[in-house]
């Protein structure tokens, strides 16, 4: 094509000439190569041209080759195992790409995003076979190694899979034990009908391969006892085997199975029908109806020596009533009991005792009572009222038999005083009447009326209560801080504010009574803050962070780098674009105003956070990077926080040695660092997906 152009441009060039011979035209010819393109006057050619330019008496012929392979590309790519690049190198590792070549002189400039997703080759499966091997729709027949291949679930690469038949034995066995009603077809079209071993050869004639089949074979019998009918007697109907029949002299048969599961035949004849059913019904009901509610099949009895609601025992009716339904008769017989309860109370009393049961009127809730001031065994009151309780709601009574001791009071003298001599406290009650003093160390006198049994006694005096109170020695400690405390004193670990004591075990004091510890504990919350947003970011990204916290009062510093002085005071800050990696640290804080004994206390806890701002990271580094760990310096808890998820952490001292490891199922993993002395430390990160990353920490207590 470009020399048909170039022939059409000389014959253009040359027209002039032969019409004028007063003044020469100079030709020329200029051979050129461009990479990627070619501009001339302005205008932009891609692709292989001639050009013509005339100048005075001067004609410019411009031959103009393209050279397209030094074109840049930049290219995101998925592939399985391997990709080969556009500068012809095989890559086997996933990342970015970065590639300038020099192609016939021209500079090239490739960038690659590359992910790889793998193929799998199985290690070769060694088999042995008798005639041949079957592997999924393949028959192998010789000792090859043979291919599967496979799709991946996640990208469709290619896997495969390898088998090899070392062996053929030529030879099947094959064992069954078979169980059969009456007869058994084989496989081989034989028909068996007795129980046995039996076996059988066969050749494949394409294949030359012998399969022998055994078989241990049982035969359960099948019985026919159509022939030996039944006679039964029906009442409006008779149902055998799920159906009911309601003719007469008929031969009815059934299937049924032994205890083989064989099919055998049974066979019935109904002679007659008696058309009448019976059924009783035995009843024993409290009150004076039944049914309280309804009838039964359209009656209902009461009972005539129900007097105020109170049926004596053992009425016992009789009634039978009939219907029909089909033509059958039934006979409905009811055996009807009214019954009564009977139960024994034992009680005691001191002097008297006052019984309640229900009124004879009655009326709900409203209650008789009985005074009794002499031990012995009560049916019913002074005035010969029955002691009795109704259940209302089935109208049953049950009758009480009282089995009742009256003990007659022991009067202590007002002169005898009750000595008490305690540590800190002492608590007497008796009834609605209690003392409780606390660290009092006054002696005292009260004077207290009381009545109770105890042990078959009765008191009923006014006693003189004399309280001598002791105290213990105590050592109080005051201590407002940040998250957890421990407490010297006994090593426990303590999490939330208050009060608290313990007895110095083996000590007392000079008045006999316990040494005691003594903790008033303000435990103020670090507030829990995480930084959000992106910093793995692309070339020429600013990064949009802020502190996710539900606190209120949090004050926010944001340092960049290793500067001293805060950027940012607001809860969120934006890191302009950098050609470096930044580190930002996040410290957060919240002021506690704690009344303590009656003085204000002052207290800030403080939390730290670090980051790093990255840009144009390879896939390594951005997992390595979406690690966040905080509070560090740590006190009593670390979280360790990655969007890929933590399956497990461990922690290692400045010797090596494994100090703590926790695993988890998450995105954030909670660690108590409560084991563990100040200092610094190593910590091992395992993703979900099995990356793993390091950081480290500082544990301050």
């Amino acid at each position: 094509m470009k020399k048909v152009l170039f022939s059409l441009l000389m014959a253009f060039v040359c027209l002039p000439m032969a019409f004028s011979q007063t003044k020469d035209l100079t030709v020329k010819q200029i051979d050129t190569t461009a990479c990627g393109s070619f501009s001339l006057d302005n205008v932009v050619y891609t692709t292989d041209t001639v050009l013509f330019r005339l100048s005075g008496d001067t004609a410019y012929i411009y031959d103009v080759t393209i050279d397209t392979g030094s074109i840049s590309t930049n290219k995101v790519v998925e592939a399985c195992g391997s990709y080969l690049a556009p500068w012809n190198e095989e890559l086997t590792e996933e990342g970015y790409y970065v590639k300038d070549t020099v192609v016939n002189g021209c500079t090239r400039h490739d960038t690659l995003t590359l992910t790889l997703h793998p193929t799998y080759m199985s290690d070769i499966e060694y088999v042995t076979a008798g005639c041949s091997y079957i592997w999924g729709d393949t028959v192998i027949t010789d000792t090859e190694i043979h291919h599967i291949t496979l799709k991946t679930s996640d990208y469709q690469c290619d896997s495969v899979l390898r088998l090899q038949v070392t062996s053929f034995s030529n030879r099947d066995t094959v064992y069954d034990t078979v169980a059969s009603c009456g007869r058994y077809i084989t496989a081989w079209n034989d028909t068996l009908a007795a129980s046995g071993d039996y076996n059988n050869t066969v050749t494949d004639t394409v294949t030359n391969c012998q399969t022998t089949t055994y078989i241990n074979l049982t035969i359960n019998p099948i019985y026919n006892d159509s022939t030996n009918i039944e006679s039964v007697i029906g009442g409006c109907n008779y149902v055998w085997h799920g159906h009911t029949y309601t003719d007469i002299n008929e031969v009815h048969y059934a299937t049924v199975q032994t205890v083989n599961g064989c099919d055998s035949l049974i066979a019935i004849k109904i002679e007659s029908y008696t058309n009448n059913n019976y059924d009783t019904t035995f009843v024993e009901a409290c009150g004076n109806r039944y049914p309280q509610n309804g009838t039964w099949h359209g009656l209902f009895f009461e009972n005539p020596d129900d007097t105020n609601h109170l049926a004596p025992l053992g009425r016992t009716f009789s009634a039978m009533v009939a219907d029909t339904v089909n033509g059958c008769i039934t006979n409905h017989q009811l055996e009807l009991t009214f019954v009564q309860k009977y139960d024994t109370i034992v009680r005691r009393g001191c002097q008297e005792f006052v019984y309640s049961f229900d009124s004879r009127s009655g009326a709900a809730g409203v209650k008789d009572r009985a005074t009794f001031t002499v031990s012995g065994e009560y049916d019913t009151d002074v005035n010969g009222v029955e002691l009795y309780s109704r259940s209302w709601s089935s109208q049953c009574i049950t009758h009480h038999h009282l089995d009742l001791t009256v003990v007659v009071p022991d009067t202590l003298p007002r002169a005898t005083p009750l000595n008490i001599n305690t540590c800190d406290k002492y608590y007497f009650s008796y009834y609605d009447v209690s003392l409780d003093t606390i660290f009092n160390d006054t002696s005292f006198l009260f004077q207290y009326p009381f009545h109770d049994i105890t042990n078959n006694m009765c008191y009923d005096s006014t006693i003189n209560v004399n309280v001598i109170i002791r105290h213990s020695t105590h050592r109080d400690t005051t201590v407002i801080t940040c998250d957890t405390f421990t407490w010297d004193f006994n090593g426990r670990l303590y999490t939330a504010s208050g009060v608290y004591k313990k007895k110095i075990e083996g000590t007392t004091n000079y008045q006999g009574c316990d040494s005691i510890g003594q903790l008033t504990l303000v435990i103020n919350r670090t507030p829990t803050v995480t930084i959000e947003g992106n910093w793995i970011l692309q070339p020429g990204e600013d990064a949009n962070l802020y502190a996710n916290c539900s606190d209120a009062g949090v004050k926010y510093k944001w340092y960049k780098g290793n500067s001293s002085t805060p950027v940012s005071t607001s809860d969120s800050y934006t890191v302009s674009a950098s050609d470096e990696n930044v580190d930002i640290h996040l410290e957060t804080s919240k002021d506690y105003s704690n009344t303590v004994n009656n003085s204000t206390v002052n207290n800030t806890c403080t939390a730290n956070n670090w980051i790093t701002v990255t840009w144009n990271l390879g896939i390594d580094d951005v997992e390595n990077y979406m690690v966040n760990i905080y509070p560090n310096p740590a006190s009593r808890v670390l979280n360790v926080q990655s969007v890929d998820g933590v399956s497990e952490v461990a922690i290692f001292n400045t010797l090596g040695q494994q100090v703590l490891r926790q695993s988890g199922n998450g995105e954030l993993m909670q660690l108590d660092l409560g084991s563990l002395a100040s200092g610094n430390y190593t910590l091992r990160i395992t993703a979900a997906n099995g990356e793993q990353t390091t950081r480290k920490i500082n544990v301050s207590k």
